[in-house]
């Protein structure tokens, strides 16, 4: 007769309680998979610049001819808008400068998608620089992105 009596007095959770603790195991899941798998199936690469060359094509001690390549790591095609050449001397200010390839004529154009490159070549007068740096200005998808600058490379020989 005890057994029958502990028996009965044995309760269950409560179905408010229940229902509540359901919701916030599912919230829980669905927060587990939203941060495990969201960056998945996100294009997570970026735009960068792969290798870089400076060569002197005209023998004058200067650097005059600069090649570089960008690569594209996301899932979707970018569209370069504007390459830009800077340059600056000792720790002045970066100034832009034209480039003797009237290249801006070729903008817009497109480097597909996922891990394809594009190699491009810039030659000009080194002039009183001695730092170049590229800035790359793209959209991805229509949308204008922040620019990426590659870093300053020294034009003397």
């Amino acid at each position: 007769m005890n057994l029958v009596k502990i028996y009965r007095r044995r309760r269950a959770v409560s179905p408010i309680l229940a229902a509540i603790l359901l919701i916030g195991l599912a919230v829980a899941a669905g927060a587990v998979l939203f941060v495990v798998v969201l960056p998945m199936i996100q294009s997570s690469g970026e735009l960068k610049f792969g290798k870089t060359t400076l060569s002197d094509i005209d023998t004058d001690g200067f650097n005059d001819k600069l090649t570089f390549t960008l690569t594209n790591e996301l899932a979707d095609t970018v569209a370069v808008t504007n390459v830009t050449l800077e340059g600056r001397t000792g720790s002045g200010a970066w100034a832009v400068f034209t480039n003797d390839d009237n290249t801006s004529t070729n903008f817009p154009f497109n480097i597909a998608t996922s891990q394809s490159k594009i190699d491009m070549v810039f030659t000009f007068a080194p002039g009183a620089y001695d730092e170049v740096r590229i800035k790359v200005e793209y959209s991805v998808d229509g949308e204008a992105q922040d620019p990426i600058y590659s870093a300053g490379y020294d034009i003397a020989v």
